[in-house]
């Protein structure tokens, strides 16, 4: 079992991918929904698509972000699950795409857009 929640090591978590300085936008709303979409999906599991109380809560706390922080709660899914399950939320909870995602860095397309 992971000892430290992952909403406490989300913020490193997406430096490490995205760069140090990658949430400087962040204003006093983005920092707490983005840690709490972080527990929900923690929550969820990979049991998503079974529990729509959750997708919903999920899709608010996103929502609660300015929509070009945003991009960051799609990307800490992958902290919680695995890659493919951002996308795969993200349609599930009916929100629109992003701009401007970016790669992780260890994300398995980083690999493709290195080489």
């Amino acid at each position: 079992m992971k000892t430290k929640p992952y909403a406490a090591s989300v913020f490193t978590w997406l430096g490490e991918n995205l760069g140090k300085r990658c949430m400087a936008g962040f204003c006093s709303n983005d920092g707490p929904a983005l840690q709490a979409a972080v527990h929900i999906v923690a929550l969820m599991g990979y049991e998503y698509p079974r529990h729509p109380e959750l997708v919903a809560a999920w899709k608010a706390c996103v929502e609660m972000m300015q929509p070009d922080m945003q991009r960051f709660a799609f990307h800490a899914t992958a902290h919680v699950l695995d890659w493919n399950d951002r996308a795969k939320l993200w349609d599930l909870a009916g929100l629109p795409f992003p701009e401007g995602l970016g790669v992780c860095a260890y994300e398995p397309r980083a690999r493709a857009v290195i080489a």
